[in-house]
């Protein structure tokens, strides 16, 4: 055991090895597993509002992060683990393999904020292009 306190690296760890309480998981861009729900609402509320601070591009970042929440389902969303069980033919129902069996979802609560985020970024996108077209053109 070390006799310094823990770094906010180490306690981020161990927030994260307490998630595995079951909760869902929420579908992104980036995570091949996805990420908890709760983490998920968090972070795309959290962007939300920083986009109102001036930093619209925060809003662009929130509608990519959570790009599945947002885009057409693909033809079959069962390749792509969108929908837990649905086209799930595969006799391996335990363990092995790369990852964990669990899907990632689509959570209403995140698509409402990444759905209101690519509207802020296409609008203040929209803004700025005006804004040089007007004087700088």
């Amino acid at each position: 055991k070390s006799k310094h306190p823990p770094t906010g690296m180490e306690i981020e760890r161990r927030e994260d090895a307490d998630d595995g309480d079951g909760e869902a998981l929420v579908a992104t861009v980036d995570a091949t597993e996805g990420i908890p729900t709760r983490r998920a609402r968090d972070l795309a509320r959290r962007l939300w509002y920083l986009g109102w601070f001036g930093l619209p591009l925060a809003w662009a970042y929130n509608a990519w992060m959570f790009w599945p929440h947002i885009a057409p389902d693909p033809p079959d969303a069962s390749d792509v683990g969108l929908t837990a069980g649905v086209g799930d033919d595969d006799d391996d129902d335990g363990a092995g393999g790369a990852y964990p069996r669990e899907h990632a979802r689509r959570d209403p609560v995140v698509a409402k904020y990444a759905e209101l985020s690519m509207r802020g970024a296409k609008i203040a996108g929209s803004v700025v292009v005006a804004w040089a077209a007007t004087f700088l053109l």
